[in-house]
């Protein structure tokens, strides 16, 4: 499991309550909801807009850098610095 912590301005807190609230969420909790709605709908795209041979190594790649096996970088500087 990956934690995660984030910084909140007041304003966004605030909103992320109201919206929260809604729901009968708090803010973490909404938060979360936020995230997997986010990632189920990358996944639903990437689907239908690859082949199914991408798609497999695509999910296979995914299953790597959640192994550990691979890394990100955030450039391709950082890249060729490997």
């Amino acid at each position: 499991m990956t934690k995660l912590q984030i910084t909140l301005t007041p304003a966004e807190a605030t909103s992320l309550s109201f919206l929260a609230s809604r729901f009968g969420y708090d803010i973490t909790r909404y938060v979360k909801y936020l995230i997997s709605k986010s990632v189920d709908s990358v996944v639903s795209q990437r689907s239908t807009h690859l082949s199914t041979k991408a798609d497999r190594l695509l999910g296979d790649s995914l299953a790597q850098y959640q192994q550990g096996k691979l890394s990100s970088v955030d450039s391709v500087d950082e890249l060729f610095d490997l």
